[in-house]
């Protein structure tokens, strides 16, 4: 049995796409290997946990620099294990600088989830340690060949690229016909007979907040269900107070993954009205897919466009363009034979390509060439994006 150490920014209970994906890898390694996942903590001391093969590790962060958390502790913690293998999920600076502090000579994966936004001086600073670390490492993971394209993190000529884009366990995301009758019944109960449509997702500056209230406060009698929780929560409902649009604008907090598909089940359309690069991918785009439900999205040039496919899974809009949302909204929940063939195909797409099984087998495919060979290229392929056997 190996072992693998998969470096990363917060671990569940904490919520995030990033924090959902490190538990992911962390439970396919440990199907096969040892696992230790080292991140930081929230509070300012250490704890461990261990779960079977995998041992969680939170170094207790002693600072939070522009959203980006200092732990003293995590270079003792990384010097003391002696991995066969290491999974880095960047962005996250200072575990980039305690790796390249640390001498080993086993493989390194890094997973390059999104570029830093804004924070100018800090990633002037930083940015030299990550393209270092960039340059040991035996592959790059992305889930899109878009996300690297359109990246300025990652110098040119990086690689070579791996590309596993996430994926959901699909089974978890039915409703018995019986159950779906009841919550409509009490979706009546709740609203009448006015659309609903929902966000899930962290209250943070890049998924759109404010366009969702703006664009709520151009449409009648559709109510919005705020699922998720963040530091801009609180500003979220001012605004919506002073749009009155309070009263259709239900906030709901974190809810756990079986109130949240319930929630879906009772939707008519997604929003996904990220302002920024800062999304990549959006998860929670499957996860309505796979409800049936379809998706509203902005139009970035990341992965979030191979999760939604316009005018085939659901809609795209603009970024930052509430008129431009509230038209799709006004579209979708006046169309239902259209929401409907939409949430069909889109169920049918993530069947096809973004199920937890394929991303399961690309990552112990991975594993398995980096821990058995030590590498997986050649040098003249250092630049091609290849799947995660290493084969074209």
């Amino acid at each position: 049995m190996k072992h693998i150490v998969v470096v990363g920014k917060y671990y569940p209970p904490e919520t995030g796409g990033l924090e959902r994906y490190t538990y992911d890898v962390a439970r396919v390694a440990a199907r096969a290997h040892r696992v230790t996942v080292l991140v930081h903590n929230k509070v300012r001391i250490d704890s461990i946990e261990k779960y079977e093969n995998v041992t969680v590790i939170r170094c207790g962060t002693n600072k939070i620099i522009k959203a980006q958390p200092i732990s003293f502790s995590m270079l003792s913690h990384i010097r003391a294990l002696n991995p066969d293998l290491i999974l880095f999920n960047a962005p996250n600076f200072w575990a980039a600088g305690m790796l390249a502090l640390t001498r080993y000579k086993c493989p390194l994966i890094v997973t390059h989830h999104a570029d830093v936004f804004g924070r100018p001086l800090l990633k002037r600073a930083v940015l030299p340690i990550y393209h270092h670390l960039l340059k040991r490492a035996a592959c790059v993971i992305v889930n899109s060949l878009k996300n690297a394209s359109a990246s300025t993190d990652l110098p040119k000529g990086t690689g070579p690229l791996v590309v596993i884009p996430h994926g959901i366990e699909a089974n978890l995301y039915h409703i018995d016909e019986t159950v779906r009758q009841g919550l409509l019944r009490e979706r009546y109960e709740r609203f009448g007979a006015a659309p609903v449509i929902g966000f899930i997702g962290r209250f943070v500056r890049y998924k759109g907040l404010s366009v969702i209230v703006d664009a709520l406060a151009r449409l009648n009698e559709i109510h919005v269900l705020m699922i998720g929780d963040g530091p801009l929560r609180q500003e979220t409902e001012h605004r919506a107070r002073e749009a009155g649009v309070s009263d259709r604008m239900h906030f709901l907090g974190n809810i756990d993954d079986s109130a949240k598909i319930r929630e879906l089940a009772i939707m008519d359309v997604l929003l996904l009205p990220s302002t920024d690069t800062t999304e990549a991918f959006g998860l929670v785009q499957i996860e309505a897919q796979l409800m049936g439900v379809p998706v509203i999205a902005s139009l970035l040039p990341t992965g979030v466009t191979d999760v939604t496919v316009d005018n085939e899974t659901g809609l795209f809009v603009p970024p930052s363009d509430p008129s431009a949302l509230a038209a799709a909204i006004d579209r979708l929940t006046g169309d239902l034979a259209l929401a409907a063939r939409l949430g069909q195909a889109g169920r049918r797409h993530a069947l096809r390509n973004f199920t937890f099984d394929v991303f399961q087998q690309r990552f112990e495919e991975l594993f398995g060439a980096l821990l058995s060979e030590g590498h997986l290229f050649k040098e003249s392929n250092r630049t091609e994006p290849l799947a995660a056997s290493g084969k074209k």
